[in-house]
């Protein structure tokens, strides 16, 4: 178990999806912190639930903040906690995966940049994976044509700055690397891809909900599904 990392999350209904996170990343670190966004799907129960009834090393703490289901708010939060505890800040999501091994690979990384260039922030790789399949292919442009998704999600020292607007990148503040030997796994099925990015979008202006749509389109075609299965999902979480 990692003792120089602070694992934050921030859930917005997420009831079945967090507990087995939780019972997977416990078993990795020793604090993480939860910020529920006024989940109205049961995921606080699930988390309370888990809580009361862990007896493992890691501490967990669950604070709430109702920020409309945007992520980002929060770790400007969850970063100072970090930062006074001496440690690294690793920003996840609940579809977001690493193996004990490449938690400890990245950590190397992350700590021998540290030592020898004073780097406070990581950049990692992510593989989008939706009902098991890697839809790289539907974030590819013309810069990036291999569609590598890559994540500021490694910190330390409150190096990162995070806006109030979804898909965006903190600001970064000192030096940076990236550990291209690490891929986080993003995991989730077409329905769970639809309404992550359907839930928000009511709070984004329409050049967003249009290059989220488009998103959508690209990844069913991807997986085979009909312009009939892709309503249906909409229908379904709009």
């Amino acid at each position: 178990m990692r003792k120089d990392v602070l694992l934050g999350v921030s859930v917005y209904n997420e009831a079945g999806r967090v507990k087995p996170w939780l019972e997977h990343w416990t078993g990795l670190v020793d604090d993480i912190v939860i910020i529920d966004q006024d989940s109205a799907d049961g995921t606080l129960t699930e988390i309370k639930e888990f809580i009361a009834g862990y007896t493992g090393e890691c501490n967990v703490d669950l604070f709430r903040a109702p920020t409309l289901g945007m992520c980002e708010p929060v770790f400007n939060a969850i970063s100072p906690m970090a930062a006074q505890a001496g440690k690294w800040m690793l920003k996840l999501d609940v579809d977001e995966w690493l193996s004990a091994a490449e938690l400890d690979k990245l950590m190397a990384i992350a700590m021998r940049a540290f030592k020898e260039h004073q780097v406070t922030t990581v950049i990692t790789p992510r593989v989008n994976l939706v009902d098991g399949v890697n839809v790289a292919r539907a974030r590819a442009t013309e810069t990036d044509p291999e569609g590598l998704d890559y994540q500021i999600r490694l910190s330390r020292d409150n190096a990162l700055v995070f806006s109030y607007n979804p898909h965006t990148y903190p600001a970064v503040r000192g030096k940076w690397v990236i550990a291209r030997d690490v891929a986080i796994e993003h995991r989730r099925t077409f329905s769970q891809v639809v309404e992550a990015n359907i839930k928000r979008s009511r709070f984004l202006p329409q050049a967003t909900v249009d290059a989220q749509m488009g998103f959508i389109n690209r990844v069913a075609a991807i997986l085979g599904l009909s312009d009939e299965d892709v309503a249906g999902e909409v229908k379904k979480h709009g």
